[in-house]
């Protein structure tokens, strides 16, 4: 039977995976609901219909096309298990694969300059005289990380154009994929169809790809952070081994701090969530417990001394 204690802990973790859940369908609602969406007359600037968008019409007819044809083809259905599910795998690599390819070839073909702060960060990189430059990062001292970076990069390829940091963006992003992945595979190996389909489609419409900032320089230490806490807290591994893994998370999450303080909310919720595990398990194992303190210890440690 459930102290009090542990059946307030439950309540709260439940939740916070509908709270999670809410503004996740939030954010993908208005997401595809934007106004940069909609469809314009050809005469003028009002919008034909009410909030009808491109992306809705061509979502809903693929939703409508798949039902009907679950509903009404048997060999449909037989057909699309055998692609998408006993297949899963090699189907989300490949579609992953072609949404890689489809970025390449927008930023090829775009690469455009992008103003507000990636336009000061890149400016800074050849207009060190500036006296706007300089203003603006006596006020933006947060991107500062961030352009030594950019500098560095700019130094190895002894190139500053847009092409090249959009291209950086795109390996990142490959980076960033095959982190989340490695993470997949250690909580589950079954679901690594749905993290590749998942990732097909993020990548297929992810803009962000062409704006070289704190954005995408951040995912790949975000994974890597996440990679770090599941190999701890589900794998056998020696303890020897976690402390290693806990060194790295330390560094990592220093490394997300400099480049964008608001992307350490993914370490705010592992300790919420531990912290409830911990209250409505009650596991009174002292060597478990200890190994998590020696754990958590190293990682602050680690954390706080690269911090300085």
């Amino acid at each position: 039977m459930r102290t009090k204690l542990q059946w307030c802990a439950y309540n709260i973790q439940k939740c916070l995976d509908s709270i999670y859940l809410l503004f996740i369908f939030i954010t993908l609602y208005f997401a595809v609901t934007s106004t940069n969406l909609n469809l314009r007359s050809n005469s003028g600037d009002e919008f034909i219909g009410i909030g009808t968008t491109w992306v809705s019409i061509v979502f809903l007819l693929i939703i409508i096309a798949i039902v009907l044809a679950f509903a009404v083809n048997q060999t449909f259905r037989t057909l699309w298990r055998r692609v998408f599910i006993q297949h899963g795998v090699l189907v989300a690599t490949i579609m992953v694969v072609l949404a890689l390819l489809w970025q390449l070839i927008v930023i090829i073909q775009t690469h455009p300059a992008i103003g507000f702060d990636p336009g000061a960060i890149h400016e800074a990189l050849t207009q060190t005289s500036s006296a706007n430059i300089r203003s603006y990062y006596s006020y933006n001292t947060n991107n500062l990380s961030l352009l030594l970076i950019q500098h560095e990069i700019a130094k190895v390829m002894h190139n500053t154009s847009w092409l090249m940091f959009d291209l950086v963006n795109w390996l990142l992003l490959i980076g960033t994929v095959l982190v989340s992945m490695t993470t997949v595979w250690f909580v589950d190996k079954r679901k690594l169809a749905i993290g590749l389909y998942t990732h097909a489609v993020w990548l297929m419409l992810f803009p962000m790809v062409l704006v070289p900032y704190s954005d995408i320089y951040v995912l790949p230490f975000v994974a890597l952070l996440i990679l770090c806490y599941v190999i701890i807290s589900t794998t056998k591994w020696h303890i020897v081994l976690k402390v290693g893994i806990s060194i790295i998370a330390g560094l990592t999450l220093s490394g997300i701090y400099f480049l964008k303080p608001s992307a350490m909310i993914p370490i705010i919720a592992i300790f919420v969530v531990e912290f409830l595990h911990i209250l409505i398990t009650r596991n009174n194992n002292q060597k478990i417990m200890l190994m998590k303190i020696l754990v958590v210890t190293v990682f602050l440690l680690t954390a706080g001394f690269s911090y300085r």
